[in-house]
């Protein structure tokens, strides 16, 4: 029961970062940022966890997270104006998405401090934020790469399409996987 009550949060913890990865740009910069916030989130926690009730480890995990959430985004605003333009809409989400993410691995020390989550994570958003773009809009990074017959699928680039790119993505790691296992046998 507690690995489905945490896939449902993880899934939950990702929903904001798929509506806002809607280009390549978008994808990458908003999985660094979560990165970085969750990291930040987690030290702070750890930090003063020792210091607070046992009982007030999630009003002060929200708390921690939006005052991070609040710096990120008037830093990013200040000093990176063409990343903030690109996810200032769902921006202020990442102090739930990194509330969650931190709730998740709260008690999982070895989970957080792996490597290959973190950046996998990262490479998703950018992945799926470039296939949005290049199916949505012919292009990658803003440069037009297919030609003038190319027709944009319009489902794809709204916040549904991050969906549909998340399950198709799921299929290719599936089979990718089921693939792998008969190899082996």
């Amino acid at each position: 029961m507690m690995n489905q009550k945490k896939s449902l949060l993880l899934l939950l913890a990702l929903c904001p970062a798929l509506a806002a990865a809607s280009t390549a740009w978008a994808g990458l910069a908003l999985g660094l940022l979560s990165l970085a916030l969750v990291l930040l989130n987690f030290v702070f926690h750890r930090a003063l966890g020792r210091l607070l009730p046992k009982k007030a480890g999630l009003i002060a995990g929200l708390v921690i997270a939006a005052a991070l959430t609040t710096l990120a985004c008037l830093l990013t605003e200040a000093y990176l104006p063409g990343v903030y333009a690109a996810v200032r809409e769902l921006l202020p989400l990442l102090a739930v998405q990194t509330a969650l993410l931190i709730l998740v691995f709260a008690k999982d020390l070895k989970a957080i401090h792996a490597p290959g989550l973190w950046i996998g994570y990262v490479i998703t958003l950018f992945v799926i934020g470039a296939v949005r773009e290049l199916l949505g809009a012919g292009s990658l990074f803003g440069c037009q790469l297919l030609g003038e017959g190319f027709a944009p699928i319009a489902a794809i680039s709204g916040a549904p399409g991050a969906f549909l790119a998340l399950a198709f993505a799921g299929m290719i790691v599936n089979a990718l996987c089921l693939t792998g296992k008969e190899d082996e046998s």
